[in-house]
């Protein structure tokens, strides 16, 4: 799925730094963007390879420990495995508690929502619609 087009004009926070591909594509779309990563040498790369923006802030702390400063209107977590669906839920009940957002995701919530067919009023945590049927759009595709 395209987390992208969801940040737009936005206050978006990202667990989870990876690569930096989430950040280098969402990042012109969005207000502001946190970044909140545990590994500092995964901050150093990114940094070394992208530079610094000023809508950025990256915080090298772990997501769990994160304190929340500001309001986020789309919070997107990536740091599981994909398919470890017990411990991304659990996770998420967790996250979706202690940090305040308009809206939720994960990297791999489609495959989630298509293995286990779930309706928009199942989430444990709040996607808005449409955002759910970009999501169903994205399955119908791929189920091609």
């Amino acid at each position: 799925i395209n987390p992208i087009k969801w940040c737009y004009n936005k206050h978006v926070l990202i667990g989870g730094l990876g690569m930096g591909y989430i950040v280098q594509k969402a990042l012109p779309f969005c207000k502001s963007m946190t970044v909140v990563e545990q590994n500092q040498d995964v901050i150093d790369i990114y940094q070394a390879q992208f530079g610094t923006d000023p809508r950025l802030k990256i915080i090298h702390t772990d997501i769990f420990t994160f304190t929340q400063t500001q309001h986020y209107d789309y919070t997107y977590i990536d740091i599981w495995p994909a398919g470890d669906y017990d411990t991304i839920l659990n996770d998420m009940a967790i996250l979706t508690t202690k940090i305040k957002s308009k809206t939720y995701s994960f990297w791999g919530i489609e495959r989630y929502i298509k293995e286990h067919n779930i309706t928009h009023g199942e989430l444990p945590f709040h996607i808005t619609t449409r955002m759910y049927h970009d999501i169903l759009t994205l399955i119908v595709k791929l189920s091609k």
